[in-house]
């Protein structure tokens, strides 16, 4: 029943997002990226841009590497990457539901509304892609982060957090970030490790910005660059519309009335109070960023911190 549920939900994404498409949208950085690797005397004019973004990543050396020792060509590789991100994608969904909810029309009805393509109101992220973007795989890595979690397995959580930021490190952030405020409270033994981390990471954060590759991030955006950002109507929260406010902030207050409702009825798991506290933490870090962007500083710019409202 669970396999028949994956692999139906499965092909119905494919079709939702309008069939498995190859070397399109974001993929026009990312097949350069990898197939650089394999022969470095491609692209010779276009290597410094690939780098400028890749050296933040490892998903093109991962990639590369995967691809020349197995002698996998590139479009197989990443059509096996796109299955297996969503066999992960909605077997993750369906080990949350079995936790949740207590009939398997429920698992089934929540896993197949998961199916359902769509842009997170003014973020620039869709929840499911028609091709491999490293993005949706990191997010269903950390989906099943969050099932270890509330299965109070907090170490197995960290560790998939983790390897999900080699694959696109700023979905990991807001996974951490939500799963991090989540251990720190439903798990009081794990306070000291985290605050350690959280001082330690800190310090290497404050080096990278004042003295890496992050020092030339920390300048205002010019007018130039402005004007090339224009098409990106989603990066700055102060322009939205009304109805993405109400939309992304309708999220956290739903979340608490739905965690009330069940808590009332004595319904909720013993760690569901934590995740909820968790997923609030990240309200808190985009209110923060607004007035950031809107400086706006070059860093809380390219972040987009609006995306945690996909978490």
């Amino acid at each position: 029943m669970a396999l028949v549920l994956v692999i139906t939900a499965s092909l119905l994404a494919i079709l939702n997002s309008g069939g498995y498409r190859y070397g399109v949208s974001d993929q026009a950085f990312y097949v350069p990226a990898v197939i650089q690797h394999l022969d470095p005397s491609l692209f010779p004019r276009d290597q410094e841009l690939l780098h400028v973004q890749a050296r933040f990543l490892l998903f093109d050396d991962l990639a590369a590497s995967v691809s020349r020792a197995a002698h996998i060509p590139v479009p197989i590789l990443f059509f096996g990457l796109f299955l297996t991100s969503l066999v992960l994608y909605f077997g993750g969904y369906l080990a949350l539901g079995r936790m949740f909810y207590r009939s398997w029309w429920s698992v089934s009805a929540l896993v197949l509304l998961m199916t359902l393509r769509h842009r997170i109101a003014r973020t620039g992220v869709n929840t499911l892609e028609g091709y491999l973007h490293p993005r949706v795989m990191a997010f269903a890595i950390c989906i099943w982060a969050v099932v270890a979690f509330l299965r109070g397995r907090s170490v197995v959580a960290v560790a998939l957090v983790a390897g999900a930021a080699l694959l696109h490190p700023t979905t990991a952030l807001w996974f951490a970030l939500w799963l991090g405020v989540s251990i720190a409270i439903a798990d009081p033994r794990w306070r000291p490790a985290l605050a350690t981390g959280t001082v330690t990471i800190g310090i290497i954060g404050v080096y990278l910005l004042w003295f890496g590759p992050l020092n030339a991030q920390l300048v205002q955006i010019d007018e130039q660059w402005l004007s090339v950002l224009t098409i990106k109507d989603y990066l700055f929260a102060l322009d939205w519309p009304a109805y993405a406010w109400i939309a992304n902030l309708s999220y956290p207050v739903v979340t608490w009335a739905g965690y009330r409702i069940r808590a009332s009825r004595g319904l909720v798991h013993p760690r569901e109070r934590a995740l909820v506290l968790g997923s609030l933490s990240l309200t808190a870090v985009f209110l923060v960023s607004v007035p950031l962007t809107m400086f706006p500083i070059a860093l809380a710019v390219q972040l987009q911190v609006s995306r945690v409202f996909w978490l």
